[in-house]
């Protein structure tokens, strides 16, 4: 989980508060007993209704809030007024409200506001540090939810992309005798080395998952390409080691015996998970031939200085 940074326009250290305490404070707030003064208002859900303000969440779902003229005319000569952490928090909830939600549930999009709302009713209050503090919670909370879904998305998008590669796999094995005379012998365990890496990606996807760092945000369409072409980079990586032992080129002891073809499967469902072993294979292949120019074959040069 990330550090939540706090706006620097808010001034001291601000603590994340634990569930409890945020539904406690979130229950013993005081909305008062001024609702008709606000009638006005197209009120989805009230936050706080005082004398002199009011903060709801509107009928369309925005953060909405009005002060009295006698509030304004007021608040520069109250006690422990301070403009410039008002102004903050107040600028600071404008900002997180316009936060791109489009991937959260109704309801806990609805939490974010309301713990936004909290922390502008606070604010117009002169209660700055519980301001400060519901600003930090409504970070965290939108994390959370952020990091939930777009995880979410993720996985079921691994998923389904590999769904298809892993019954294929299955369906060849078990009419293998079949797609052995279609394919050929090395045509069959190069497809079966690759429906292994697909798999083997899927692997690295749901042990990584706890690791990554997710963000809604980006939209569901980005995560589902993000998932597709890591399930696409583990086939290319299982066909490409399965070349690479089928040539002898990498593991050659443990193809000794007839094991060529399980080892195949084997090195290509490790290299789907592993991700990183395709790039050193590419580049055994790449300094493995001679160089050609022209049509003729040319071999590189070397000095007494290069190793």
């Amino acid at each position: 989980m990330s550090e939540i940074k706090v706006n620097p326009g808010l001034e001291g250290d601000v603590e994340v508060m634990s569930d409890v305490e945020l539904s406690q404070m979130l229950q013993r707030s005081p909305r008062g007993d001024y609702v008709e003064t606000w009638q006005h208002h197209k009120i989805g859900f009230l936050i706080r209704a005082a004398k002199e303000f009011v903060v709801h969440i509107d009928v369309n779902g925005d953060l909405d809030w009005e002060t009295t003229p006698e509030y304004d005319e007021s608040a520069a000569k109250r006690a422990g007024y301070n403009a410039a952490k008002h102004n903050a928090i107040m600028n600071e909830c404008a900002v997180l409200e316009t936060t791109p939600c489009a991937g959260l549930a109704p309801d806990a999009v609805k939490q974010f506001k309301h713990l936004l709302g909290e922390a502008m009713a606070s604010s117009l209050d002169g209660d700055y540090g519980a301001g400060q503090k519901m600003i930090v919670a409504a970070r965290q909370y939108f994390q959370n939810r952020s990091e939930e879904t777009s995880r979410k998305w993720y996985l079921l998008a691994s998923f389904k992309s590999a769904l298809p590669i892993a019954l294929l796999g299955i369906a060849l094995w078990l009419s293998r005798d079949f797609a052995i005379k279609l394919l050929g012998i090395t045509g069959f365990w190069l497809v079966l080395a690759s429906c292994a890496g697909g798999v083997g990606a899927l692997f690295s996807v749901i042990t990584r998952s706890g690791r990554l760092k997710f963000d809604c945000s980006a939209g569901e369409g980005l995560h589902n390409l993000e998932a597709y072409s890591r399930i696409a980079a583990g086939v290319f990586s299982g066909l490409l080691t399965a070349l690479a032992v089928k040539s002898q080129m990498i593991f050659a002891p443990l193809t000794q015996g007839g094991r060529i073809h399980l080892t195949m499967v084997l090195v290509a469902l490790a290299a789907g998970a592993g991700e990183r072993l395709a790039s050193s294979i590419i580049s055994k292949f790449d300094s493995a031939g001679p160089k050609t120019f022209g049509g003729e074959v040319k071999t590189a040069k070397t000095n007494g200085n290069q190793r």
